[in-house]
């Protein structure tokens, strides 16, 4: 194997690993997204999808709490 053919077989493999380094990067986001917003109602199902792509990275208790806001934006008042 000459030199130019292992520099373009080297070229090839780092930029393999960096692909599959960056899909991997976006796997869980999207995973977890899809997992979560799978079941409910409608509304939820939609707000949770929202607020994963407006939120990606928010911890569990925190997309609780922007999930329910969405959910709660259109509610009427409740009467007293």
């Amino acid at each position: 194997m000459g030199p130019i053919a292992k520099i373009i077989t080297g070229c090839g493999f780092a930029l393999t690993i960096a692909v599959l380094f960056l899909i991997g990067q976006c796997e869980p986001v999207y995973a977890q997204g899809g997992i979560i917003c799978a079941y409910g109602s409608q509304k939820y199902r939609q707000c949770c999808r929202e607020s994963f792509g407006r939120h990606p990275n928010l911890g569990a208790r925190a997309r609780e709490r922007d999930i329910d806001a969405c959910m709660n934006a259109d509610a009427p008042p409740k009467k007293k």
